[in-house]
């Protein structure tokens, strides 16, 4: 058994903040490039909040080798799409993937259309085996 720490093995990032995002073309904008080395697993976890009247969100996990560049869709890493006709309001979605099968670097794209909703969307990078690696990029951890 491993002695490191559940902080060393797991690490919490933001894969987009929290925010109304207006309706619009597919786009990564907000949403920072996640470095995944030294990691062996991920989920993101989407965050629906509101959605505007007949609202969709979509959401499509990229990755590359390249920081900064070259990202292709993984066949696989993209949601159902939520809708608020379909009452998907205030619902999350988790899309897991296997980072030994995966390019280095991810971001997330998405959609939001027809009207502005509200969306958020975390990573939790887990099985940690290069040390040290940062434990998050949260605005606070707590520590009980």
């Amino acid at each position: 058994m491993s002695s490191n720490t559940a902080h060393q093995q797991l690490q919490l990032q933001t894969a987009l903040d929290p925010d109304a995002y207006a309706s619009g073309a597919a786009t990564t904008t907000g949403a920072p490039e996640i470095d995944t080395r030294g990691f062996t697993e991920c989920a993101f976890i989407v965050m629906a909040g509101d959605l505007g009247s007949s609202g969709t969100v979509d959401v499509q996990i990229q990755e590359s080798a390249t920081s900064g560049s070259g990202y292709t869709d993984i066949t696989g890493a993209a949601i159902t799409q939520l809708t608020q006709a379909g009452s998907d309001d205030n619902k999350h979605v988790v899309i897991r993937l296997d980072l030994r099968k995966r390019l280095r670097y991810l971001i997330t794209e998405f959609t939001i259309g027809t009207a502005a909703s509200d969306l958020a969307i975390a990573c939790v990078l887990a099985g940690g085996n290069e040390f040290p690696v940062s434990t998050t990029d949260a605005d606070e951890v707590v520590s009980g």
